[in-house]
């Protein structure tokens, strides 16, 4: 790809503390039906920061319920969770101008329903056994390829963000649905079933005069709701039991400054995952991790550190 890389060095100059000013799109209020206005604001939502070093932070809190046939719901778990972004910022004539590519991970914590603690063990009510807490790690969680008002095939690339009119408010929902082999099975889940199956919903909230006479190189600050509904998380061991899990949660992003993030997430952060300060460097090339490989990987930690005490 014949593309140019941009930073705020070059192409623009810090104005204040969190705003960034560069020359700003060639009409004076952006179309969200348009593929590059789209785009744009997607930009200034996502790319308030261009150091990994100092990232944007969308940071949530939130509750996870339990949902089995014949039983009320449960409040299990609060939440508490982070992702921390930084953006790439590219040009490519071929491909529609400005695009961008983001680093990212991502850190959630399960908290106790009652006292708001970090927890390191559960209690199954459903099994009676008493569980490690595996924290969800999502590292890396970056975009796997740049993104361009022009798709590879010369198509307007399909919107990420539809955006609804809501007076005050520009508003939009993106459902994603997951249907895949697990990383936890075998090579038999077609026949056996086993399979992966979650539903996420976002919604994302800006202003909308903001959006509309958003100026390319400014943060876009927004709020959002991110809703998931998946089978039992691998560590709570309910070895196929009837079942799922419904994470609600709410947040916000547009901000670089840690302070913000609450407690106990931002505490957790520097004692147990310095790293969820930064974003991953632009330049690697690791896979996505998903929560369900994030998991993976801690039982096999466990498993090997188990084995090192055992002597094996």
């Amino acid at each position: 790809m014949n593309n140019t890389t941009w930073s705020w060095g070059t192409a623009a100059m810090l104005v204040g503390a969190s705003a960034l000013s560069v020359p700003s799109m060639a009409k004076d209020r952006l179309d969200p039906q348009d593929a590059t206005d789209n785009l744009a604001i997607e930009i200034g939502i996502a790319c308030s920061s261009l150091d990994v070093k100092r990232p944007q932070y969308y940071f949530w809190t939130g509750k996870v319920y339990s949902r089995r046939m014949g039983e009320p719901d449960q409040h299990l778990f609060n939440v508490q969770g982070v992702n921390p972004r930084a953006c790439q910022l590219l040009n490519d004539p071929a491909r529609g101008g400005l695009g961008y590519k983001a680093a990212a991970r991502e850190l959630m914590l399960y908290l106790d329903p009652v006292s708001n603690e970090v927890l390191r063990s559960w209690n199954n009510p459903w099994t009676g056994e008493t569980v490690k807490v595996a924290q969800m790690v999502n590292e890396p969680a970056s975009m796997r390829s740049p993104k361009f008002p022009i798709d590879e095939t010369g198509k307007p690339t399909p919107f990420r963000m539809n955006w609804i009119d809501a007076g005050e408010f520009l508003i939009s929902e993106r459902t994603r649905s997951f249907y895949r082999d697990s990383p936890l099975g075998g090579s038999y889940q077609d026949f056996v079933g086993g399979k992966y199956s979650v539903i996420e919903a976002d919604t994302m909230i800006v202003h909308r005069e903001s959006a509309l006479e958003h100026e390319s190189g400014r943060p876009l600050p927004y709020v959002a709701t991110w809703t998931r509904i998946s089978p039992w998380l691998p560590w709570m061991k309910m070895a196929g039991r009837e079942g799922s899990i419904v994470v609600i949660t709410q947040g916000r992003g547009g901000s670089r400054d840690f302070s913000q993030l609450p407690e106990p997430l931002r505490s957790t952060i520097d004692a147990e995952f310095p790293l969820m300060r930064e974003a991953p460097p632009f330049d690697d090339d690791r896979s996505f991790v998903n929560s369900w490989e994030a998991v993976k990987r801690w039982i096999d930690a466990e498993r090997s550190s188990e084995d090192a005490r055992k002597g094996h």
